[in-house]
């Protein structure tokens, strides 16, 4: 009697990511990464009292924010598949602008405290 194996259900099939979905959420990881180790430096160095609630806030919950590029891009991903060719830009355009803001937040919190 010749048995085959059962199929495992819970195997799906690989599907490789977008490399722009990707390279745009390792950018995102890199600004949040290099924004809370320089903000921490220019906390360190300035007058305690001078600290602004936005960079206080920036650093205490860095570690949380670092999940933002890791929820964005996997939402992408998953929108990037099933969306039509013309959203497709949008979705990019999307991390694009998250990722200035990110960069913009932090830039204008370090210069706002050194």
């Amino acid at each position: 009697m010749d048995q085959k194996s059962p199929k495992n259900l819970f195997q799906l099939p690989f599907i490789p990511p977008q490399p722009d979905i990707v390279v745009i959420g390792i950018t995102q990881f890199v600004f949040l990464t290099i924004g809370i180790l320089l903000l921490g430096v220019a906390l360190k160095v300035s007058n305690p009292d001078d600290v602004t609630p936005m960079a206080a806030f920036l650093v205490h919950h860095g570690v949380l924010l670092l999940m933002i590029p890791l929820i964005w891009t996997a939402l992408s991903e998953h929108a990037y598949r099933i969306a039509p060719r013309g959203w497709r830009y949008a979705i990019r355009g999307s991390g694009i602008v998250l990722a200035a803001i990110i960069g913009l937040l932090f830039g204008i919190c370090i210069l706002a405290n050194t």
